[in-house]
């Protein structure tokens, strides 16, 4: 049975190589055209000068996602394994071909024809389908997020200074501290303070959120990649917006449960 006919007939390896490209569905890469062995056997047997061993895999793989897990994880591991798998197909291939037609001068006459049927008889081809352009944008997608995580861990964590000079100016600096609430919490009910809990920090996240996109801007990134320059901006700064807003609010949930003394190891998953 040939073993490039399909995609079923990949080896093992290769499957489990597949779920590391995060673009399209597991099975689908790397993607092996139909009738691959098919065409390496008829180019063989008459001579295809314009076979091109490369177009028989494709494997599709989006860098723009996260340019450093794409070169330092993805690349690194998928192209070595397939050029061991199919180093060893080629080898297997060439060599059962030439034993089969060991005693027929004809077909080792249109073997000569197309050489790159013995030398390379399948390879892969690797496409990018969506390149990453900007490479300014790693300091503020990578590096500036921690401060991201940083602002949203520590709006609703700043401990309570016993002093009272330091408890007001603490408490409109972050209206969602813990150390405020300390203040404020035996004179608000149930509701108040739950409110006091939501609300606050998604209202402080707002200036947070859109000044850390504006110091972005001295940098050119690219806003207008896909949308206007002044769409993608503030795309932007609803994308941060919305990653503050999301842990913030978890820390506001979980320091109920830990207390600010153990909060530090609720962000030992991220």
């Amino acid at each position: 049975m040939p073993l490039l006919t399909s995609k079923r007939g990949l080896p093992s390896l290769v499957r489990l190589a597949c779920p590391l490209i995060a673009f399209l569905e597991p099975n689908q890469l790397p993607s092996v055209e139909p009738n691959a062995s098919n065409n390496l056997a008829v180019a063989r047997q008459t001579g295809d000068t314009s076979y091109i061993a490369s177009t028989a895999i494709s494997v599709y793989y989006a860098q723009g996602r996260n340019e450093i897990a794409v070169g330092s994880y993805v690349l690194p591991i998928v192209q070595p394994l397939l050029g061991r798998i199919l180093g060893q197909f080629n080898a297997r291939s060439v060599a059962e071909y030439i034993a089969a037609n060991s005693g027929n001068a004809t077909a080792l006459q249109l073997l000569s024809r197309a050489p790159q049927t013995l030398s390379q008889p399948i390879w892969y081809t690797m496409s990018n389908v969506r390149p990453y352009t900007a490479q300014v944008a790693s300091a503020i997608t990578l590096v500036g997020h921690i401060y991201v995580i940083i602002f949203a861990y520590v709006a609703p964590l700043v401990k309570t200074i016993r002093s009272r000079t330091h408890r007001a100016s603490r408490f409109f600096v972050s209206m969602s501290s813990a150390g405020a609430r300390e203040i404020i919490g035996p004179y608000l009910n149930t509701a108040s303070l739950i409110k006091l809990r939501i609300i606050s920090p998604l209202l402080i996240y707002l200036p947070l959120s859109l000044i850390y996109a504006m110091i972005s801007l001295p940098f050119k990134l690219p806003f207008d990649a896909k949308y206007s320059y002044a769409g993608g901006f503030f795309l932007f700064v609803t994308m941060v917006y919305v990653g503050m807003a999301a842990l913030g609010l978890a820390c506001e949930v979980m320091i109920t449960i830990l207390g600010p003394r153990f909060m530090t190891f609720f962000l030992l998953p991220l």
